[in-house]
């Protein structure tokens, strides 16, 4: 959990674009599953928040700069099985 959550900060310091598409790969790798992209970041880590379970490493790419929010964004979940720092 830590490493996706050092992965999501390190992403957001790339740039201040407001519109994107968020790809992600291996989306297989929750349950549910999470969709393929997104239109925005936020959508992105509200849907990580959402999952039950991770299987393995989900990276989240953005193709234009994006804007965090004052604080940036946080990995809420806690009832998620299987976070770690690989995962």
């Amino acid at each position: 959990m830590r490493k996706i959550y050092f992965l999501l900060v390190s992403v957001l310091l790339f740039g201040a674009g407001v519109s994107a598409q968020i790809t992600v790969s291996n989306p297989g790798n929750t349950t549910p599953a999470m969709s393929a992209t997104y239109a925005s970041l936020a959508l992105a880590i509200t849907d990580v928040n959402n999952r039950t379970n991770i299987l393995g490493p989900v990276i989240i790419t953005l193709s234009t700069a994006q804007t965090a929010p004052v604080g940036g964004y946080s990995l809420t979940n806690t009832a998620m099985t299987g976070g770690s720092n690989i995962n």
